[in-house]
């Protein structure tokens, strides 16, 4: 049985082969049949093969809207001193 590849959790898959029972992330099964590993949902490499894996919807709305991600052109200056 695999496990969750997102590390804050790495539970047993069990029920669905798209999302973690335990944390409900979204899962991507590497395509490649001698090793279908789990990989996570913006991952662009299998963890397991290297294969690269075909882009998934997520990343066409992280790409319309970077702040999804946590991340912004803003975020990488400090904050404003007062």
């Amino acid at each position: 049985m695999d496990k969750c590849p997102y590390i804050s959790c790495g539970e047993e898959l069990k029920l669905s082969p798209n999302f973690c029972s335990s944390c409900n992330e979204k899962i991507i099964i590497c395509p490649t049949h001698s090793c279908s590993a789990p990989n996570r949902s913006l991952a662009s490499f299998c963890r397991h093969c290297g294969k690269e894996l075909k882009e998934s919807a997520d990343w066409k709305m992280y790409k319309a809207n970077p702040q999804l991600t946590g991340c912004s052109s803003m975020s990488f200056y400090p904050p404003p001193r007062y």
